[in-house]
């Protein structure tokens, strides 16, 4: 498991760590190992309940700290789920799920805000709901357990984050504005994420 962002309360890191230890505890049982690699930076008011929290549940959780982006989508090819369990106010459309998902990972995710508009629970994901410590656990565990689910997700998701290409966008927003496409500037990705 993978999370990518800011190290802050409102993107559900509490609801994270404990998850993940309740996950991994059960998972113990049967003999299935999990862990959790976090990267991103620390928000300044957060840091010292951070490190408290790291201290309490950091058995198997490995705090990466910031990483430049292209850094960053190398590491994210080691790992099989994305985990953004957000709450944060002015969530909007997450880039982080839409590169993972572009990488062929599962994500698991929360119902918040226009998210559920890029993951569709069962199919490109699991949706759990925002604060809800049982509901992460309980996806944490289905995707830690299924190794065809976390497949198929990954599968679904990689199909369904082509619609959130450049090179489809930009034509659509064009022709919802009745604008011209001749003129606009040449949109080049990397060939690969």
């Amino acid at each position: 498991f993978v999370y990518l962002g800011e190290i802050r309360s409102e993107k559900g890191l509490r609801e994270l760590l404990e998850s993940f230890q309740r996950a991994k505890n059960q998972l113990h049982q049967e003999r299935i190992s999990m862990t959790l690699d976090l990267f991103g930076p620390t928000r300044p008011d957060f840091h010292h309940m951070f490190e408290q929290l790291l201290s309490k549940y950091g058995n198997a959780v490995t705090y990466h700290g910031y990483l430049e982006h292209t850094a960053l989508l190398e590491e994210l090819r080691r790992f099989s789920v994305l985990v953004l369990p957000t709450y944060f106010p002015s969530e909007g459309y997450p880039g982080v799920l839409i590169e993972a998902m572009a990488l062929g990972l599962a994500v698991v995710t929360t119902c918040w805000r226009a998210i559920p508009e890029i993951v569709t629970h069962e199919e490109t994901g699991l949706l759990c709901e925002p604060g809800d410590v049982q509901s992460l656990t309980a996806c944490l565990l289905r995707v830690a357990q299924d190794a065809h689910l976390r497949g198929t997700l990954g599968q679904n998701a990689q199909e369904r984050a082509k619609q959130f290409d450049v090179q489809v966008v930009i034509p659509r927003l064009c022709e919802l504005y009745n604008l011209p496409l001749k003129g606009l500037p040449s949109w080049e990705l990397p060939e690969k994420l």
